[in-house]
C-alpha cells in the first residue's frame, strides 16, 4: 500500500514547506545586486555584513582548508578580492541553506549523514569538473551539495517513508529515487528542483538537481547533470563498501562505468579523486555539521 502523503504533488509538497525554509533576505538582495551592472564590491560586502551569523559562517568556510588561503581572512571585502563575487555568492547560498533547512530536520533522516553525503558529492563533482575542464567547478560543488535537498521536504511530510525506502532498497536493489517514484509517483530530484526554483538559484543548479538521476533528459545541462549524477553514484558506492581500500576500481558498477565513458574520464584516477574529495570535505563537514 502506498504511504498517505499530506500533499500528493511535488508542487504541493514544496508549497507546504516553503514558508518554513525561505532563504534570508541577504541572499535575495545579493542576487539582485549581482545582476545590477553598476554594482560594486563594496555593495556586495555591505549586504553580507547585514547578517552577522551568516557572515561568520561564510568566513569560516572561506578560511577553511577548502580554499587553503595563505592567510586568515577577517572581512567579506577581502574575501571578495580573493575568491570573487560569484564564489562568495555560492558560499552565502550554502550558509543560507544550512540555516534554512533546520526546520526540516526533525523527522525521518540523519541530518549529519545527509550533509556528509551531500558535501562529498559536491566535492567530487568539483574535482570531476576540473578533470575535464568543465566550466564553473564551484557551481557544480554547490549543485552537488544541494542535489538531495528534496529528500528533506518529502520526509518532513512523511517521516516514516525513510524507513520504508531503506527496506525497499535492500530488498529490491533499486535506487532511492526509483522507489520514491513507485510509492509517490515522483522523486526527490523534482521536489528539490522546484524548491530551488522558488529560491531563484541559478537555472543550471535547479536543472542539474532535477536531472541528476536522468542526465540524458536534461534540456540544457546534460554534462553538468551527468557530473553530479556520477559524483552521487561514486559517493553512494563508497558508502556501501567498508572503505576505499576495499574497492576494485577496475570493476565498477555499470552505471558508474557508463558515466565515466560518457565524460571521457579514466577509472584509473577515481581512487585518487575520491581520496582527495573525502579529505577536502572534512573542513566543510565540520562547519556545517557542527554549526
Amino acid at each position: 500500500m502506498k504511504p498517505s502523503v499530506e500533499m500528493n504533488t511535488p508542487d504541493a509538497l514544496v508549497a507546504n514547506v516553503v514558508h518554513l525554509i525561505s532563504l534570508p533576505n541577504v541572499y535575495t538582495q545579493l542576487e539582485r545586486t549581482l545582476k545590477d551592472p553598476n554594482h560594486t564590491r563594496n555593495d556586495i560586502a555591505a549586504i553580507v555584513n547585514i547578517d552577522p551569523a551568516l557572515c561568520a559562517r561564510t568566513l569560516r568556510i572561506i578560511n577553511s582548508s577548502y580554499y587553503a588561503l595563505p592567510k586568515t581572512i577577517y572581512n567579506i571585502g577581502t574575501a571578495i578580492n580573493l575568491i570573487g563575487e560569484y564564489d562568495l555568492r555560492n558560499i552565502v547560498l550554502i550558509s543560507s541553506v544550512v540555516n534554512s533547512v533546520d526546520a526540516l530536520t526533525d523527522n525521518g533522516i540523519n541530518i549529519t549523514e545527509f550533509w556528509q553525503h551531500s558535501i562529498r558529492c559536491g566535492m567530487i563533482a568539483k574535482l570531476l569538473a576540473n578533470t575535464i575542464s568543465a566550466p564553473d567547478p564551484e557551481l557544480l560543488f554547490l549543485t552537488g551539495l544541494l542535489h538531495d535537498i528534496g529528500q528533506l521536504i518529502i520526509y518532513k511530510n512523511e517521516p516514516e517513508l525513510s524507513t520504508t525506502i531503506t527496506w525497499h532498497k535492500t530488498e529490491e536493489n533499486k535506487q532511492r529515487y526509483q522507489i520514491e517514484q513507485s510509492l509517490l509517483g515522483f522523486g526527490h530530484p523534482i521536489v528539490g528542483a522546484l524548491l530551488l526554483e522558488k529560491w531563484s538559484v541559478p537555472e543550471q543548479v535547479s536543472e542539474t538537481v532535477r536531472y541528476h538521476h536522468q542526465p540524458d533528459e536534461a534540456p540544457l545541462y546534460q554534462k553538468e547533470a551527468k557530473i553530479v549524477g556520477l559524483a552521487d553514484q561514486l559517493i553512494h558506492f563508497v558508502e556501501s563498501n567498508s572503505g576505499l581500500a576495499e574497492i576494485d576500481f577496475e570493476q565498477l558498477p555499470p552505471l558508474i562505468s557508463s558515466y565515466l565513458d560518457d565524460l571521457n574520464i579514466s577509472n584509473l584516477i577515481i581512487f585518487d579523486l575520491l581520496t582527495e574529495a573525502i579529505d577536502q570535505s572534512q573542513a566543510i563537514e565540520n562547519i556545517i555539521c557542527t554549526g
